[in-house]
């Protein structure tokens, strides 16, 4: 990872300690996919926090808090569960994103302003009913809703909550101790007595009123001081210094149990903005591990991990899939550009008459020549291909491309090419299989043999890195996916600005 860590390892490591492996063993029991992604994120023991605390990418606990506070193996696995599904649903990285644009959504034309309290109440609300449907122990002076269970969207949860709260007051001076029983009202349903966090709504409102005004951090000087006296002013325990904390205090609330951090990184913006991606990226493969190792676990445990987890390395999953049909959005993109044009008789593709015997009028304007390259990587999805070569068969037999269609199989290179002019001729190609994955090859393969085409969609798993993307694009390839992409993966495309359609059931 290439985030800074926000607290230094200061304190006892109970990472061999039975409490902590006991912990892990009711995880995998109860809730393997939260399990997978402890065992893969690094775990700080530290004094900087006063109970346990995430900011994205590592998880901080007081092994005070761990041992003491939280009763059971059953509380102290719900707690590492907790932390985990912060990091799955990007809560720190959107949090901080909110932030910086300075509101939530839009609503017509006003804007819905954003509140760090409202937003991390709304995190706990889903994270913790999952961890409960799991059957984990709930951990004392948590947050939970009866009206909120774990599929519920987070972002819709936020807005309903933040609609209910009242707009907070002009602070002033004299109405400084009075925040601290705005905050423990509105967090009523916990008892910070138990749980170890008496002192956390005193800085959540403070923060709060940062993100919903957008003003200086002014109000929240009082909950920084707080949180800089907790880490020693910037002085860990043991003399070690601690980084610069001011941002990562713009976005921090305690509510709840635990406490929420954004993610920082070094360099100059560019360098951190990279740097984030590849973190974001790194979480997403592992939560897609996470996903696929527990589906080969499923006898292990209770229940299966929620929607909201599942969609966290944008794998195929329910709720994830495209709301358009993907045949009709192929069928769309082809056949809308073909039936422009008048009909014409004159132009008579002689290739096309000698290998089929076929004399048919074409389309001033219409489709002359399609290119269908295919990713024969062994990765891809036979299924999916075998789909869309049905329906491209389909196309070309409604199309009559005057110049045919060339097929190129390609992998890391182009491995063969194939000119057809039916949708027969498609099905009888046998594809063959094997190597990587470097599409923008056809798009070389095109540019040296000076071939004209009106389209050139390219059927692939998408495990293509981020300059194969560029090429594509800059070739005007539109990308046809064999399903959901890993998420890393799937990012590469999306930056690169590729049109994509994607085959699912």
């Amino acid at each position: 990872m290439r985030a800074i860590k926000l607290f230094p390892s200061n304190a006892e490591d109970l990472s061999n300690s039975m409490l902590y492996v006991e912990a892990l063993v009711v995880l995998q029991s109860k809730a393997w996919a939260y399990y997978s992604m402890v065992g893969q994120t690094e775990v700080i023991w530290t004094s900087g926090v006063r109970t346990a605390a995430t900011d994205g990418v590592y998880i901080y606990i007081n092994p005070d808090f761990f041992r003491n506070k939280c009763k059971t193996p059953s509380q102290r696995a719900f707690l590492l569960g907790h932390e985990v599904g912060h990091i799955v649903l990007q809560h720190p990285q959107r949090s901080k994103a909110y932030r910086k644009r300075g509101f939530f959504a839009m609503s017509g034309n006003e804007q819905v302003s954003f509140s760090h309290y409202d937003w991390n109440k709304a995190g706990d609300y889903v994270i913790n009913a999952d961890l409960i449907a799991h059957g984990l122990e709930f951990i004392e002076g948590g947050l939970l809703d009866s009206r909120f269970t774990r599929d519920d969207r987070v972002d819709a949860v936020y807005a309903e909550i933040h609609a209910e709260t009242p707009p907070e007051p002009e602070p002033s001076e004299a109405d400084d101790d009075s925040g601290d029983e705005s905050g423990d009202d509105e967090g009523s349903d916990q008892d910070d007595s138990e749980s170890g966090t008496e002192a956390d709504s005193e800085s959540d409102d403070d923060s709060d009123d940062d993100a919903e005004s957008g003003d200086e951090a002014g109000d929240g000087d009082e909950a920084g001081d707080e949180a800089g006296d907790e880490a020693g002013d910037g002085e860990a325990e043991g003399g070690e210094p601690t980084p610069d904390m001011s941002e990562a205090e713009a976005g921090h609330s305690a509510e709840g149990h635990d406490e929420h951090f954004e993610p920082q990184y070094d360099g100059t913006p560019e360098e951190q903005a990279e740097a984030q991606r590849d973190d974001s990226e790194e979480i997403a493969r592992k939560i897609d591990e996470a996903v696929e190792s527990e589906v080969e676990n499923m006898d292990r445990q209770t229940t299966e991990s929620s929607d909201q987890f599942k969609a966290g390395g944008n794998r195929v999953g329910d709720g994830v899939a495209s709301d358009t049909d993907w045949r009709a959005e192929l069928s769309d993109l082809l056949i809308n550009h073909g039936k422009t044009g008048d009909a014409t008789w004159k132009r008579i593709n002689r290739r096309m008459l000698t290998n089929l015997g076929v004399v048919a009028p074409s389309r001033r304007g219409s489709i002359k020549r399609i290119v269908w390259t295919v990713d024969i990587s062994a990765s891809v999805n036979r299924e999916a291909l075998d789909k869309a070569v049905i329906e491209l068969a389909s196309a070309i037999d409604i199309l009559t491309p005057t110049e045919g269609v060339l097929v190129i199989f390609c992998n890391h290179a182009v491995h063969s090419y194939h000119e057809v002019y039916s949708g027969g001729e498609l099905l009888d190609l046998e594809i063959p299989s094997g190597g990587g994955t470097t599409m923008s090859a056809a798009a070389d393969f095109l540019e040296e043999t000076g071939l004209e085409y009106d389209f050139h969609l390219c059927f692939t798993d998408g495990e293509m890195d981020f300059d194969d993307c560029q090429k594509c694009a800059a070739n005007d390839m539109i990308i046809i996916l064999d399903g959901q992409p890993y998420s890393f993966y799937q990012r590469h495309l999306d930056r690169a600005g590729l049109r994509q359609i994607k085959v699912v059931s």
